[in-house]
């Protein structure tokens, strides 16, 4: 992680950082080192949905159909 700073004197003033753990849940990985391999070898993990599926889900057609609506969501297993 980088930081900025303005001069000298601040730099001195923040204090050290150290991640000694991390955890958490992705889409199309099961923990933080599959999350990073799927980053790097560029896996798609979004899931993509049909207009039926949509529909089946409840989404209403107004908005399935408007423009700007992206049928993708990052579903967690």
């Amino acid at each position: 992680m980088s930081v900025e700073v303005e001069d000298e004197t601040e730099a001195q003033a923040m204090p050290d950082v150290a991640v000694i753990g991390m955890s958490g849940r992705f889409p199309g990985a099961d923990g933080v080192e599959a999350f990073w391999r799927n980053l790097r070898e560029g896996v798609e993990s979004i899931t993509f949905f049909t207009g039926e599926e949509l529909a089946a889900a409840g989404v209403p057609r107004e908005e399935r159909e408007h423009p700007d609506y992206v049928p993708a969501f990052g579903a967690l297993e």
